[in-house]
């Protein structure tokens, strides 16, 4: 049941991420959605956005948390040390990275991004 849910999670967060690098549909988003700010990667500019939606209301990194869920899913399943042991090293993983992917929201977008949202577990981190 876990794995189901954390795919849907992920799936549905990684598609709101890919949307938001569509010329198209940043056209149609109002300001609030396309909040931007200047970037750069590998000498093109790029644009970031702060994604909305879904699990992106309480959370920077929704993709991140369907993966946490996703995991322990088949740790639970599986029922073996080695299964502990990939979902433990998925935490390790994707926390900081999480907590990184905030920080930067936060420096980038100051007052313009939600604060009540966590780096990626609800009410906890």
């Amino acid at each position: 049941m876990f794995v189901v849910i954390g795919m849907g999670i992920n799936l549905h967060s990684d598609a709101s991420l890919a949307m938001l690098c569509r010329p198209d549909v940043v056209a149609k988003m109002d300001e609030d959605f396309a909040a931007d700010a200047a970037g750069g990667m590998g000498g093109e500019e790029q644009t970031l956005r702060i994604p909305h939606g879904g699990l992106f209301e309480n959370v920077s990194c929704a993709n991140y948390l369907g993966e946490i869920i996703e995991w322990f899913g088949w740790a639970v399943a599986a029922w073996s040390l080695p299964a502990l042991a990939h979902f433990l090293f998925t935490l390790d993983n994707l926390i900081p990275r999480a907590r990184h992917h905030h920080l930067d929201y936060i420096n980038k977008f100051k007052d313009a991004y939600p604060r009540n949202r966590f780096a990626v577990i609800p009410g906890v981190l």
